[in-house]
């Protein structure tokens, strides 16, 4: 047990800070490892691994600003720079949103993820209102906190979180969706 934990804990390396968010790193095994930023936020988890033909990326972190400096995270940590795909699991906009990072290469997704990012992209006016309140709320917590607060750095995480999907959404910028599709399966060589 306590060697596994021992193991454990090395494959755990924060690599970076992007927007000051801790950039965490998991060594899952050789060529594979697993991304996320932030120690307090829920924010979409990467997984990057080397193949013959290049590297595989499973979602992005939904901010462009943001995945571009993943992508530099990820060649460097697997020491190569030729992206061959990226696999969006699903429509939301924090697993599609960074889409554009990749346009150069292949972006795989079911047929539906294009429709349901449309979908998504019609919440955007809501979301315009809504950004700005949770912004000022957290401001006003914080406000409200010591600074050696607990609380104060996992409200920090969501602030600066808050404040990348706001921007994001204002630049409004194009979806860019699934290059190849599948219905139901699909085996990529």
């Amino acid at each position: 047990t306590v060697v596994a934990a021992i193991l454990l804990a090395c494959s755990w390396v924060v690599a970076d800070e992007i927007e000051g968010l801790p950039v965490h790193l998991e060594k899952i095994d050789d060529g594979v490892i697993r991304l996320w930023l932030g120690d307090h936020i829920s924010s979409t988890a990467i997984m990057a691994f080397s193949t013959e033909k290049g590297i595989v990326v499973v979602d992005t972190w939904g901010v462009p600003k943001v995945d571009a400096q993943l992508r530099e995270v990820i060649a460097r940590e697997l020491g190569r720079t030729d992206f061959a795909f990226l696999i969006n699991t699903h429509e939301h906009r924090d697993h599609t949103g960074g889409n554009s990072v990749y346009s150069g290469g292949t972006i795989v997704g079911h047929e539906l993820i294009a429709p349901g990012m449309v979908e998504t992209a019609t919440q955007r006016d809501r979301m315009l209102e809504y950004y700005p309140t949770r912004i000022s709320d957290l401001e006003t917590a914080l406000e409200e906190l010591d600074a050696d607060d607990p609380m104060a750095t996992s409200l920090k995480e969501d602030l600066i979180l808050v404040r990348l999907l706001y921007e994001q959404m204002q630049a409004n910028q194009k979806l860019v969706p699934p290059t190849l599709t599948f219905s139901s399966r699909l085996s990529l060589d």
